[in-house]
């Protein structure tokens, strides 16, 4: 029995490990600033009968990509707000909230002048036209990962000019970019 609790308790804690791991790496260059509720998962389901799309794709990468498709419908997804923890490295924000740029400034001092400038542009942005967000913040949906753990999707809306619907695969241990599924532009 504490056998079987503790391998319950190491998968539930690598499968955290894992969602944490493929959000860093979908945000890698892409705004700091994200909304508090995260994103709907955005698919067509017209893409699995897309023969060019599975043209030279493992069999298990199509199997993979057809699970991930159907389970944005068929999922529980948790649509709870985004914690610090879960976003550490990003500033969550809410409709109608002003950012506190000095306070937020203060805490990237230790990063390059060029990061703290394109930090700063973003939060005047926001702050200054709370009803028109043009690129941020970022909307992002919950990781939806395959049963085998190789490979993820992730929706990211910016702001209100479009988004993507992104597809990650597992690769020696690290999470890769692997294919846009879907881009919309509004």
């Amino acid at each position: 029995m504490k056998n079987l609790l503790l391998i319950i308790l190491i998968s539930f804690f690598a499968t955290e490990l894992s969602a944490q791991n493929i959000l860093d790496v979908g945000l890698t260059e892409k705004s700091l600033i994200v909304y508090e509720k995260p994103a709907k998962p955005k698919l067509p389901f017209s893409i699995l009968y897309e023969k060019d799309f599975f043209y030279r794709k493992s069999k298990s990468d199509s199997l993979n990509v057809r699970e991930l498709i159907s389970k944005i419908d068929t999922l529980e997804i948790d649509y709870s707000k985004w914690t610090k923890s879960e976003l550490k490295k990003r500033i969550i924000v809410s409709k109608g909230k002003r950012i506190d740029i000095k306070k937020e400034m203060h805490k990237m001092s230790d990063k390059p002048k060029a990061e703290q400038k394109k930090l700063k542009k973003e939060i005047k942005g926001l702050n200054n036209n709370k009803s028109e967000w043009r690129n941020y913040p970022l909307s992002i949906s919950r990781p939806i990962m395959s049963n085998d753990g190789k490979m993820a999707l992730i929706t990211i809306i910016r702001g209100n000019s479009g988004g993507s619907t992104e597809l990650y695969k597992m690769e020696n241990g690290e999470w890769k970019y692997f294919e846009n599924l879907e881009r919309w532009a509004y």
